[in-house]
């Protein structure tokens, strides 16, 4: 039987997101994007097909997985780094494993810069 220490350091290493029906508990690679839905978030899981509705806005959401891996490229979009296969520049879409999404001009200016240095 697990003890409530071993269970804890289990979990350490993942975030967790309260939902309408109990809890999402992922680790972060496992998270491609999350996208604002008023005072929700609809996170975008490598997990499942369809997006988790979570009880939390997306500047809460920014808060809570605090990681070099994730960048909001869009006031209603915060994208994983490592899920990212596509800039379209002309379009100002950033294209993941989970689809397509906008990317605001500033953004879109900072990674060209990074690309091309």
């Amino acid at each position: 039987m697990i003890n409530k220490k071993i269970l804890k350091e289990r979990i350490t290493d993942k975030i967790v997101f309260k939902t309408s029906d109990g809890y999402a508990i992922l680790k972060p690679e496992g998270i491609i994007r999350i996208e604002a839905d008023h005072n929700y978030s609809l996170l975008f899981s490598i997990h499942r097909d369809d997006p988790i509705k979570i009880y939390m806005n997306l500047s809460c959401v920014e808060e809570k997985i605090r990681s070099d891996s994730f960048f909001r490229c869009h006031r209603s979009h915060v994208v994983n780094i490592s899920h990212i296969i596509q800039l379209k520049h002309k379009a100002r879409r950033l294209t993941t494993t989970s689809g397509e999404v906008p990317i605001s001009p500033d953004t879109l200016k900072l990674l060209k810069d990074i690309i091309n240095s």
